[in-house]
């Protein structure tokens, strides 16, 4: 109790999800979205994406970084890398990774290589409510066949292991950054 009223931050501190306590995951939440983001003992996060209306999403990330299957609505979707992913690791500014992959469903058959490139532009501070985290800002380029399908950057905690915030537009007008805003302990 004296800690709390001597330096205020020090009870909300325990709240704060961190390395050191995330062993049974955490919730994050931007309404109308919490995500329950569950780890396990390898490499391999579990995000459950439950939204007002009470549907649920399931994601599976590569050290809460790469996609590597989701359900939406029924569907199941698969990106099945050519590249152990483990190599791709340590991330740090000025990094330059790639890797190919395979887009599936259980519906088609799978599609054409697409390669997925990722650059760390640098470092941020990220608030989420009363809790701060160091982010690296990486850019997302998708191609197929050499030609770009999508781009944008993330803003990813490595203490987490997670994606944080998403940024459309980078440096331009448009430039818009969605993300959460609140984190706490798992099943809050």
């Amino acid at each position: 109790m004296l800690a709390a009223l001597v330096f205020p931050d020090a009870s909300h501190a325990s709240n704060c999800p961190s390395a050191e306590n995330l062993q049974d995951g955490f919730s994050l939440e931007r309404p109308p979205i919490r995500s329950d983001v569950q780890r396990g003992d390898g490499p391999v996060t579990r995000v459950i994406n439950i939204y007002s209306n009470g549907t649920e999403q399931t994601v599976l990330y590569f050290r809460g970084l790469i996609e590597l299957y989701r359900t939406d609505h029924g569907s199941h979707s698969v990106r099945y890398p050519l590249k152990d992913l483990t190599e791709l690791f340590p991330l740090k500014q000025g990094d330059r990774r790639s890797f190919e992959f395979v887009g599936a469903t259980p519906d088609q058959v799978p599609g054409a290589l697409r390669t997925l490139e990722l650059e760390v532009l640098g470092n941020e501070t990220l608030s989420l409510g009363a809790c701060s985290y160091d982010v690296l800002v990486i850019e997302h380029v998708f191609k197929q066949e050499d030609r770009e399908t999508g781009r944008w950057s993330i803003l990813y905690s490595p203490e987490l292991e997670m994606i944080l915030a998403r940024r459309y537009d980078a440096g331009t007008a448009q430039e818009t950054t969605v993300g959460y805003s609140k984190i706490g302990p798992l099943g809050r």
